[in-house]
């Protein structure tokens, strides 16, 4: 898989993404129908929301989330 630039395209279909951010590399859902914006899965911060230390969410890169192990 290839991180995809969030000002090329975001994703079609709703659910949990790995992001690459202010916050660094995190899980963040996203929904199309609800918002344009990733929302961080730790802080539940939106993009462009502050956490308790000011340090704002920005998303730059996205990708699905890998498939789980396989046992």
């Amino acid at each position: 898989m290839e991180w995809i630039k969030k000002e090329d395209s975001r994703p079609d279909i709703k659910g949990r993404y790995l992001v690459s951010s202010s916050f660094g590399v995190v899980t963040a859902w996203y929904d199309p129908d609800w918002s344009n914006k990733f929302q961080d899965c730790d802080t539940n911060c939106d993009e462009g929301m502050s956490d308790f230390d000011d340090n704002v969410f920005f998303v730059t890169h996205w990708m699905p989330l890998p498939a789980p192990p396989e046992e």
